[in-house]
């Protein structure tokens, strides 16, 4: 289940920064970054900051939290 999407993609093109350019700026390849783009993988913490650093925002808002996920804490949270 994913459980969230990346906003990479919609800050990136604030910032009016190619997927090149922002690689570049984070050490990782463009290709790979097009894939955390597309959530064809997760994203691990060291990079979400990396990334939200040279976006100028904060880690938080990087991510969206699918409605299944809230479901499943409140659920987790009450069963405990």
């Amino acid at each position: 289940m994913d459980m969230y999407t990346l906003k990479i993609k919609q800050y990136r093109r604030i910032r009016r920064l190619t997927q090149k350019q922002l690689a570049e700026r984070v050490g990782i390849g463009r290709s790979y970054l097009s894939e955390l783009e597309n959530n064809k993988w997760d994203i691990k913490l060291n990079l979400l900051i990396k990334i939200s650093k040279v976006l100028k925002v904060a880690p938080s808002k990087l991510i969206k939290y699918k409605m299944e996920t809230w479901v499943f804490i409140l659920l987790v949270m009450r069963l405990s």
